[in-house]
């Protein structure tokens, strides 16, 4: 490996995260895995996408890749123009699958699937070759899975999608792809649908879809011939709009053999001399390895006056889901020269090892084949510990919980495990942000107790999760105490109203793209003896209720009965595979449904493909329900779609689900109503037959639409990205100020208002000074936080709590924060 080489463990396996490991050279950047919270992490510690030269990822679903969308649109911002990315059979339907909101035209993406074991490597570059080493279970049944579990179901099935007909953009979304696209691949429309096509045909229609979506800065000579053959908006709405072609997922793992550039001997400088060469340019060339001509006409080969080349270095990434995969990983022929008595040197092998993978004795005995100097790095469910790795925000939380225990409750997480035994003494349990140096090489560097940026579990060591002193100064708690004082004055006097014992979590408040101390946009609400409802699913979103519910998160999770997706953006439902993955593993017994608009549902309908999601299942699954059919203009809905026999049949099915939702639920209604963002876009309104009701707004500027449809409404939880000097460019990104919001809550009359969605050039928290705020003709305005857990009936507790949550922030404010990612921040 060419000059300074290390690797860096960005997350290991946790609640909230997955493996994720970096490859660190000066000048170029390799990832391994990227699994959700990857580019969070990354974000944390500030490492910058634009050295990233090359993704691996060892298997296509939510444990493994699902961060990759969401990398690929933060490299793209931060002008990175190149990537390769490669992966197994899988790799290019998930990719292709984001195509409606993924698009991004300045970036080149090569991608490659890897089927079969090779001995040429599959990349290579000045610092390192790749090879790698697909790896098979062993059992038969498992090795392919094509019917009942990934099955995408028939037109004719009730609960299905009906793939056979063009999903239906607004004009805004077709007019963006319109603007965006270009294609490196030439085609010619064809009438046969893509699900009909043969597998050729698929992959290339999958190639032209990713070349669609990632052209690339310059336009290729086949992009330019194609815009004299076919209309550009053809072409794109072709290409966005048409479902993908099927895939038939077969299961099996990638492990990756990383293969350091050859290392030049060492110069002889006694050799040189006795070649009666001077210093200078001559030895410099030949240190080189350059064949030099002295001036007496003598030819000096690099052999002639170097030592003998070190042996290559190398590092292995091994994936081995479970015990089946072993028998692959022994009859492999690729590990042969890497293991004792080999032509290379193996510094470490990061080992992603499934349950009771370690504990076998056959995996035991093949780690031995690599003699007792390499060190062993293992993460897995069964072994790693759960150790936070969004240090700053639980910090924070940690603070907050001495104000209100029960509104701040601090991030849960579990013991760590203890690694089997008898698997040698250079065994580590990697842990978030381990480094290994491997040139020059060394040990395995901890720096999780030495972290600059992790506060929280110093604090916690420390007694700060039970003594406020130890984490806060005196104004703090004096502020802490001043507060608490107050509301209790304050209590004695509120009235019961219908609706105050319905919960709201936040578990992602930022815009766009996470931020060190938010997720992105997701907000759970309970409503006691109903379930809950899931507003938007961002990319992280189940880990946050992991480490909210901790080991009730399974409950938590069983007893969301509804999820609502606003629009497209992948800030508001990235998270949604991985969250309707889990959901299915847990075996639930009812439904959940899901209310998003047809090109979401299009996405995670194709990606179902690759991974069991629960759709064609409408006891136990996802029952779909489509955002334009259950609008709150009943009257404007049905003249838009009575004449229009497909779309009728949709509108039906999707109202009798609602129905079927609101009965099971206790609740009067839940309807949509289509706000002003870029794109399609929708509001949600909740209501409740007690007497009150929920609002939320999606992302918009204000919206007359949205004021009418959630007339005198109980909460509105409502989208506040910018600043009040920031109207213009609230204008431009469709989006809201703070003071727009709390003056939409004003004319819809609503008791309070939760704002949310927040730019990341707000670090902490926004600045509501100039909104009005303390007006007392307003509603009750609150911000909210990631975790923070607030009754309806508590809204003004929340709303009081800002000096003091403020005081806080001042006290820990870190220098970093200001500005913290918004070289990177684009507004969705």
């Amino acid at each position: 490996m060419s000059a300074t080489c290390w690797a860096t463990c960005l997350t290991s396996e946790s609640s909230d995260t997955n493996l994720s490991v970096l490859l660190d050279f000066n000048s170029s950047r390799y990832l391994f895995n990227c699994g959700e919270g990857t580019t969070r992490a990354m974000l944390q510690r500030r490492k910058g996408f634009r050295k990233i030269k090359a993704i691996f990822t060892s298997g296509i679903d939510t444990d493994r890749s699902s961060g990759l969308p969401g990398l690929l649109m933060c490299s793209a911002d931060s002008n990175t123009t190149k990537l390769d990315v490669f992966g197994p059979k899988g790799l290019e339907h998930f990719i292709a699958s984001t195509r409606s909101y993924n698009i991004r035209e300045t970036l080149s993406l090569n991608t490659r699937e890897i089927s079969e074991e090779s001995v040429s490597p599959i990349y290579v570059d000045e610092n390192l070759s790749v090879f790698s080493v697909p790896l098979a279970p062993n059992s038969p049944s498992a090795a392919l899975l094509t019917s009942e579990t990934l099955k995408r179901k028939r037109p004719n099935d009730e609960a299905s999608l009906q793939l056979n007909k063009k999903v239906k953009l607004d004009e805004d979304l077709k007019n963006t792809a319109d603007i965006t696209s270009t294609s490196d691949e030439s085609s010619t429309k064809d009438s046969t649908l893509p699900s009909s096509l043969v597998t050729d045909s698929a992959v290339q229609r999958r190639r032209q879809v990713i070349s669609h979506i990632f052209p690339g800065r310059f336009a290729h000579s086949h992009s330019q011939l194609m815009s004299t053959q076919l209309d550009r908006r053809d072409r794109g709405s072709f290409l966005i709009n048409e479902p993908l072609p099927r895939m038939e997922k077969k299961v099996y793992s990638l492990s990756y053999i990383v293969l350091g550039a050859q290392l030049r001997g060492k110069f002889d400088v006694a050799k040189a001399k006795m070649l009666g060469l001077k210093n200078g340019p001559i030895r410099a060339r030949l240190a080189r390895g350059e064949t030099v001509v002295t001036e007496e006409g003598r030819t000096i080969t690099p052999d002639m006056i170097l030592g003998p080349a070190p042996r290559p270095e190398a590092v292995i990434f091994i994936d081995c889901p479970s015990p089946d995969y072993i028998p692959s990983l022994e009859s492999s022929k690729s590990f042969k020269n890497f293991q004792t008595g080999g032509d290379y040197l193996v510094h470490c092998i990061f080992h992603l090892a499934g349950s009771k993978v370690l504990e076998d004795a056959r995996y035991k005995k093949w780690l031995t084949s690599f003699g007792e100097n390499v060190y062993h790095l293992v993460a897995g469910p069964d072994i790693s510990s759960d150790r936070i790795c969004f240090t700053s925000t639980a910090y924070m939380q940690l603070r907050l919980s001495h104000l209100d225990p029960d509104m701040f409750q601090v991030p849960k997480c579990h013991s760590p495990p203890v690694i089997s035994a008898g698997i040698g003494e250079k065994t580590i349990s990697l842990r978030h942000n381990d480094y290994i140096p491997l040139r020059p090489a060394g040990p395995p560097i901890s720096l999780a107790d030495e972290d600059p940026i992790d506060l929280f579990h110093l604090a916690v060591q420390n007694g700060g999760n039970h003594n406020a002193s130890s984490i806060l100064n005196p104004t703090v708690i004096k502020t802490f105490d001043r507060v608490r004082r107050q509301i209790a004055e304050e209590s004695a006097v509120k009235i019961l109203q219908p609706g105050n014992d319905v919960r709201v979590t936040p578990l992602g408040t930022s815009s766009a793209m996470t931020s060190k101390y938010r997720n992105v946009s997701s907000i759970l609400v309970q409503i006691p003896n109903s379930g809950g409802i899931l507003l938007d699913c961002g990319e992280g979103t189940f880990g946050q209720l992991c480490r909210h519910f901790g080991s009730k998160v399974s409950d938590a999770l069983l007893d969301i009965r509804c999820i609502f997706i606003s629009h497209l953006h992948g800030d508001h439902h990235i998270g949604l595979s991985k969250l309707l993955s889990r959901r299915r593993k847990m075996k639930p017994t009812t439904p959940v449904y899901l209310v998003a608009n047809e090109p979401t549902i299009l996405y995670l309908q194709e990606y179902s493909d690759l991974e069991d999601l629960g759709f064609g299942d409408p006891i136990a699954g996802v029952r779909l329900i489509y955002s334009e059919y259950v609008h709150w203009n009943k009257r404007v809905t049905i003249q838009k779609y009575k004449d229009r026999p497909l779309e009728w049949t949709e509108l039906q099915s999707s109202q009798s689900a609602m129905r079927d939702l609101t009965s099971s639920m206790n609740l009067l209604s839940m309807e949509t109503v289509d706000v002003w963002h870029r794109g399609s876009c929708f509001g949600f309104i909740i209501k409740n037959a007690e007497g009150w009701s929920l609002v939320y707004s999606g992302d918009t500027r204000p919206s007359n639409n949205l004021i009418r449809a959630g007339r005198d409404a109980t909460l509105l939880i409502h989208e506040a990205t910018l600043a009040d000097d920031q109207t213009e460019l609230a204008a431009l990104k469709a989006h809201s100020t703070i003071g727009q919001a709390i003056d939409v809550a004003k004319k819809m009359r609503a008791k309070n208002v939760l704002l949310t969605h927040f730019s990341n050039r707000f670090p902490k928290t926004p600045q509501l000074a100039t909104s009005g705020a303390a007006d007392p003709t307003h509603p009750t305005v609150a911000i909210a936080f990631d975790h923070v857990t607030v009754s309806i009936g508590d809204m003004w507790k929340l709303s009081r709590y800002l000096p003091a949550i403020e005081q806080s922030f001042i006290d820990s404010e870190d220098p970093e924060d200001e500005g913290f990612s918004v070289e990177l921040a684009a507004d969705s």
